[in-house]
């Protein structure tokens, strides 16, 4: 949550234009199918975490991706922090992020999370775990998480060759 609100999220809104950033709210869980059974999700810190990334994952589905950043960030500031404070301003879209969340929709988003979190590295050695435009490297997690944006302006003007 800290890396979310205090790194990503002001990072984010400087390089907006520049950065293309996608959230894949799965984490350190794990998805189990019993046959003619509802999947079962397990995640590190309880139901109420797949739950929340199940929303975060609607949220991100059904809204554009600045209107849907700007409430995963507000749901991301603490544990007390409610979708429907984080909601506000958008309420046109309220009722189908719920719908997605608690339903067929979100399971899947859920499950193709899961999927493309095991395509980087399973089990994630740590959340959140950060790709920047090349294969994962664990070795370099530390310094993205510390200085995110320092990392990423370094890697958009190697990439590209502009001064940010």
């Amino acid at each position: 949550m800290v890396f979310i609100t205090h790194q990503l999220v002001p990072s984010w809104l400087r390089y907006e234009k520049e950065m293309k950033l996608r959230l894949v709210p799965f984490g350190k869980a794990w998805v189990e199918e019993p046959p003619n059974e509802q999947p079962k999700f397990h995640c590190q810190h309880g139901p109420r975490e797949c739950q929340l990334n199940i929303l975060h994952g609607c949220i991100l589905k059904k809204l554009p991706p600045k209107k849907a950043f700007a409430v995963v960030g507000c749901l991301m500031k603490n544990f007390r922090t409610t979708f429907e404070q984080c909601i506000e301003g958008h309420e046109s879209f309220k009722n189908a992020i719920v719908n997605c969340s608690q339903g067929e929709q979100g399971i899947g988003l859920f499950k193709k999370f899961g999927n493309e979190t095991d395509n980087v590295h399973r089990p994630l050695p740590f959340v959140p775990t950060i790709v920047a435009d090349q294969p994962y490297d664990f070795y370099e997690q530390d310094d993205w998480l510390q200085h995110f944006e320092r990392k990423f302006v370094e890697r958009y003007e190697a990439k590209f060759g502009v001064k940010l």
